[in-house]
């Protein structure tokens, strides 16, 4: 009785079904890491603050030194030549296993006290970069698969073409949006992204103010890209340049930049035409 009303829900296909998934365990992934690279830093400051002032959690080199040289004693009977060659039989490029030895070095020199409970700490320092650099190899392995899923979707050249759509983005996009057809317009795409100023009334007042709602994966790959975009595309450059010019914070700007690249990327797909800076194209308010 309610045919007319209803509205038709294609199936989704199965590579958008895997791209969706794959984008998921990759937020997954990154944000176990996130969280295992601060406990790392936790414990490695409560025993050795020097050590964790020249090392970087998210470095793979920094993860290989951690995986097996804590202590400011085990780092002094090893010794820094020592450490650079146990560094680059393990695929560290040799200036920079120098660089990080002779730092470790020099910090274990530095401290001389030994903490309480500096075995059991260090033994769980090792074991968290164990982990990360394990956590590395299966991101590089997930996005490996998404880059692929990301070539083969007829959408996805077109998308990347757009300055600041990288691979990632381009496929947190798609698991976001599924398909453009979804939307009537752009402006459609930006009210589902939280991009669209919404118009507040109060009485005889009306007033235009930021949307709190939409999705918010979908909004942080328009921020995200446009972010990126400033330093490749002198369109979106001039665009945000000139949106400082009339007064607009940092912030301000770059939200009005992404805005403007939804009615982009929607008018990409529609024609399905790749990026180019024509008229018919171009970042203008």
């Amino acid at each position: 009785m309610l045919r007319d009303d209803l509205r038709e829900i294609p199936l989704s296909a199965e590579s958008e079904v895997e791209l969706r998934l794959l984008v998921g365990h990759r937020s997954t992934l990154v944000k176990e890491a996130t969280a295992t690279a601060a406990r790392l830093r936790d414990l490695l400051t409560g025993i050795h603050p020097g050590l964790e002032r020249v090392t970087d959690p998210t470095n793979k080199s920094s993860l290989i030194l951690l995986g097996h040289f804590v202590t400011p004693a085990e780092i002094r009977r090893a010794g820094a030549t020592r450490i650079a060659d146990y560094l680059r039989k393990r695929g560290v490029k040799s200036p920079t296993a120098k660089a990080l030895a002779d730092k470790a070095s020099a910090t274990a020199q530095a401290q001389r006290t030994t903490i309480v409970g500096e075995r059991r700490t260090a033994a769980l320092i090792r074991e968290l970069a164990d982990q990360l650099l394990a956590g590395k190899a299966r991101l590089q392995a997930v996005e490996t698969e998404i880059e692929a899923l990301v070539d083969d979707h007829p959408d996805g050249a077109l998308i990347r073409s757009l300055p600041g759509m990288g691979a990632a983005l381009t496929a947190e996009f798609l698991a976001a949006v599924g398909g453009i057809r979804r939307f009537d317009s752009g402006d459609a795409l930006a009210a589902a992204a939280g991009l669209a100023p919404v118009t507040t009334q109060s009485g005889k007042i009306r007033y235009s103010r930021s949307a709190t709602g939409g999705d918010k994966a979908l909004k942080r790959v328009f921020y995200q890209s446009a972010f990126c975009a400033l330093q490749r595309d002198p369109t979106s450059r001039a665009f945000y340049d000139r949106k400082k010019s009339e007064g607009k914070r940092h912030h301000q700007a770059l939200i009005a930049l992404a805005r403007r690249r939804v009615n982009v990327l929607y008018a990409m797909l529609r024609d399905r035409e790749p990026y180019r800076a024509r008229p018919q194209l171009r970042l203008v308010a």
